[in-house]
């Protein structure tokens, strides 16, 4: 399996070790700089869909 992450450069370091233990259990991760690709995140996410690249979205924070 194959997995593209893309996130704000506030966010690599987290990212870094998320795609380093996905990669431990044998998942290939390739991590970008969001804004790489398209204006933050949620444009990242239209991108990917619009291409049809499965989406995972990472919400964190209180949900009350």
């Amino acid at each position: 399996m194959k997995l593209l992450i893309g996130g704000s450069s506030s966010k690599f370091f987290h990212l870094k070790d998320f795609a380093d233990e996905l990669e431990n259990i044998g998942i290939e991760c390739k991590l970008v700089h969001d804004t790489d690709f398209a204006d933050r995140q949620r444009h990242f996410g239209l991108e990917a869909l619009n291409n049809e690249v499965p989406l995972f979205v990472y919400l964190r924070g209180n949900y009350l």
